[in-house]
């Protein structure tokens, strides 16, 4: 049975009008200092202790993992079950999150998909093309809003992730090649061919502090550029189902929680490994 994950509720505020109208204008907001100093740095140490230990298997099917992913040329993505950084774990299944994300989807679900630190090295670091997260997932109606969590200072020069304001609103779109920009063999979807400023989107880079939450609608497009600076641009990236999502594969499917859904085509995706979330 799949069992509600119950974490301390939050004191903060839910979000206000005029950010849930921001959201639905943009595809997404920033909260500026949400989360407290002290849990980053915890969640740096967890992260830097044990990185060096991870191996690169797929690990367990039945828990929720972490995927810690170099974004540079090479950079291979290894795994560690969340119960393991109980820092992080505590950020992921915040009940402040959870109602935010019930909130700006308007359903009265939400069930955790994935969980990810992303390192984008000094000096290095691939671009990564323009992309839509929820063209690479296998989820049918495919509603997910993501969190970005920042641990690192990110600007422009580091690789900031530059985002296509109102881009969620085109509906889905074709999966590409990451490092590449090419569309999968087998895509039936048009891909994001060219600058979405050129399609009369305005794009944004935001710079982010250590501790500053973004809400980000699963559909809006976006991409990031190398890092040019001398410092790493770490960031976390949890993803939450909003209601109710059907299994249905595709191609371009690359996440490491596909190896997880142990669901046939068309039944939701439910289980141990994307524990519902609650409020109550």
């Amino acid at each position: 049975m799949d069992g509600k994950i119950m974490t301390d509720h939050s004191t903060r505020p839910d979000l206000s009008e005029e950010q849930i109208e921001s959201y639905g204008k943009d595809g997404f907001i920033i909260l500026r200092g949400f989360w407290k100093p002290e849990l980053i740095k915890a969640i740096v140490a967890e992260y830097d202790k044990a990185f060096p230990l991870l191996g690169t298997g797929p690990g367990p099917r039945e828990k929720p993992l972490v995927v810690f992913w170099t974004h540079a040329e090479g950079g291979r993505k290894r795994v560690e079950p969340l119960e393991n950084l109980p820092c992080l774990r505590s950020l992921v299944l915040d009940r402040w999150i959870a109602r935010a994300v019930m909130t700006l989807s308007g359903t009265q679900e939400a069930r955790l998909l994935e969980t990810a630190i992303i390192n984008k090295p000094p000096r290095t670091g691939a671009v990564l093309h323009w992309h839509q997260d929820v063209s690479f997932f296998p989820l049918d109606p495919g509603h997910v809003i993501s969190t970005w969590v920042a641990l690192d200072q990110s600007s422009p020069e580091n690789g900031a992730v530059s985002y296509a304001c109102g881009s969620h609103n085109h509906g889905r779109v074709g999966s590409v090649n990451l490092l590449t920009g090419e569309i999968y063999s087998g895509e039936r979807l048009e891909p994001i061919r060219q600058n979405p400023e050129n399609l009369g989107y305005k794009v944004v880079s935001p710079a982010m502090e250590p501790g500053d939450l973004m809400l980000l609608d699963g559909k809006v497009w976006h991409m990031s550029g190398q890092n040019r600076s001398d410092h790493a641009r770490r960031g976390i990236v949890v993803r939450y189902m909003a209601g109710k999502n059907l299994f249905r594969p595709r191609v371009g499917m690359g996440a490491t929680f596909i190896n997880q859904i142990d669901v046939k085509d068309g039944n939701p995706i439910e289980g141990q490994a994307f524990p519902l979330l609650s409020e109550g």
